[in-house]
């Protein structure tokens, strides 16, 4: 009988909402070229930004870039729909994306009204993005 109530209760720990847990937010996807941007991004001055993605609480931000494209991109949080956004650095300093990457690259907190942007200059080519958890 203990080892039945002792398989029970494993059973139950494995299969509650706290050890099964699923991203509930929507990707962000859409290409970037040299002169323009599809997907949720405004295009000025050469620059794309896309967003904001809207990630579920402490489940990790993965980034994809994928096509060949010369560019250069960093990804940021904000709170105001991406009119500014704060990159996410390492050791103080922004990290910037110059070639094809699948990435996770933050874990979001689990209060206050974080979306993530991504901001891309394109050289040449084609690149298309996924933020995605």
């Amino acid at each position: 009988m203990k080892h039945l109530l002792w398989a029970g209760a494993v059973a139950l720990a494995f299969g509650s909402p706290a050890c099964a847990q699923t991203a509930t937010s929507v990707a962000l996807t859409g290409s970037v070229t040299l002169s323009a941007a599809t997907g949720p991004c405004s295009f000025a001055g050469g620059t794309a930004t896309c967003g904001p993605f809207l990630p579920s609480a402490r489940l990790p931000v993965r980034l994809l870039l994928k096509g060949g494209a010369s560019f250069s991109a960093i990804i940021g949080t904000s709170v105001d729909a991406c009119a500014t956004v704060n990159a996410l650095t390492a050791g103080g300093s922004a990290v910037i994306y110059a070639g094809s990457v699948d990435e996770y690259v933050d874990v979001p907190p689990t209060t206050g009204n974080i979306g993530y942007c991504l901001k891309m200059t394109i050289s040449s080519g084609s690149e298309t993005f996924v933020v995605r958890q």
